[in-house]
């Protein structure tokens, strides 16, 4: 493509992007309630007048790439934004595959952009674009990575607490409940999204599936097969979760 039709294309683009005004705040309201849950659902006709569901002025609401995210929408394949999404929920950030796949363009014209303009080749533009487009999954598989860290980190004193919960006479719904509101992130906003679902009528059992799926982590699997074999067979879940844990240690 002629670095001067690329360059073009992005001004017909960005123009179209600021010019459509298209549903930003359904967009945006589903995007928060989709990580607010249940019990933090946006008020609509708030959101419409700039506020949030306390009457506070919000700002900085992302028009453009909201707006540019609908565009991608249109011609994004299903089976890329399956792909998309299950990474970004890995990563725990708050976009829609579509919105990647528009960073990911912008990084692209902007890495052809540099590249024509810092050398003055169409071989460089070509190159840029394509070191440009890589970014955004370096990023995304970084932001992944060190949230999974995060979360291996504090999977010894999330198994105490548990534990221990559940010996001073709490159940396991309740003993998760207090990992919710203790726990710092990552592992206290999964847990709150586990409560939240069981909450909504799904079980324990398939929750706890769920986070496992979200968080690749050995510790977790570990936690989550000593939970449901308790569900299954009965017993003392502190004693379970005692003697598995210990099993697996060196």
């Amino acid at each position: 493509m002629s670095p001067m039709v690329l360059i073009v294309l992005v001004v017909v683009v960005a123009a179209v992007v600021m010019l459509s005004g298209g549903d930003e705040s359904k967009d945006v309201k589903d995007r928060m309630n989709q990580f607010a849950g249940p019990e933090g659902m946006v008020d609509e006709e708030a959101l419409l007048k700039g506020e949030d569901d306390k009457g506070r002025k919000k700002e900085g609401v992302p028009t453009l790439l909201t707006n540019l995210g609908q565009i991608f929408a249109n011609f994004t394949p299903e089976g890329a934004v399956t792909w998309i999404q299950t990474r970004l929920e890995k990563a725990d950030l708050p976009l829609r595959a579509n919105e990647f796949a528009a960073i990911v363009f912008l990084s692209a014209c902007g890495g052809s952009l540099f590249g024509l303009i810092a050398y003055k080749s169409k071989l460089a533009a070509g190159l840029f674009a394509v070191i440009g487009a890589l970014g955004p999954f370096v990023w995304l598989r970084l932001a992944a990575w060190r949230r999974l860290r995060m979360f291996n980190d504090q999977m010894l004193d999330t198994l105490l607490l548990l534990s221990n919960a559940v010996k001073a006479g709490y159940s396991l719904l309740q003993a998760m409940e207090m990992i919710a509101r203790e726990s710092p992130p990552p592992m206290g906003k999964e847990f709150q999204r586990v409560v939240k679902e069981t909450g909504l009528g799904i079980t324990v059992e398939d929750a706890l599936i769920n986070m496992k799926n979200r968080v690749p982590s050995d510790d977790l699997d570990l936690l989550v097969t000593v939970v449901l074999i308790q569900r299954q067979i009965g017993g003392d879940v502190s004693e379970i979760l005692d003697s598995g844990w210990g099993s697996s240690s060196p």
